[in-house]
């Protein structure tokens, strides 16, 4: 038998919504709904949408990631001072406007960003 708990989606923003992307990783798939997501590490003191503690070079609000509103187009602002490494193209902080990520399917962390 399987687990059928293993296949159910879960949901970053309004549930039954359109989904902007999916996000499938080790704990799950998420169905994204929100215009901009914060990524991090699990903290009493920040709002994080997708927690990610792969290892202590995360930080609590480690990138958001926002819709442009044109289709398969998302930015990137990194705030983690160990940057972000997405398909073999390093992205650091301190840049002085968010970045373009130019891709349809992206590798972040353990997670694959698919964009619809």
């Amino acid at each position: 038998l399987t687990n059928r708990s293993q296949f159910k989606v879960k949901w970053i923003g309004e549930p039954g919504q359109s989904p902007l992307a999916i996000l499938k990783g080790p704990i799950g798939t998420f169905a994204v709904t929100k215009r901009e997501i914060v990524i991090g590490r699990e903290s009493t003191h920040s709002t994080t949408d997708l927690i990610v503690q792969e290892n202590n070079y995360i930080s609590r609000c480690h990138m958001i990631l926002s819709y442009t509103g044109q289709p398969n187009r998302w930015i990137i602002e990194v705030n983690g001072k160990n940057g972000v490494l997405i398909n073999d193209t390093m992205y650091k902080r301190a840049e002085k406007q968010p970045q373009s990520i130019p891709y349809r399917y992206t590798y972040l962390f353990t997670y694959c960003f698919c964009f619809l």
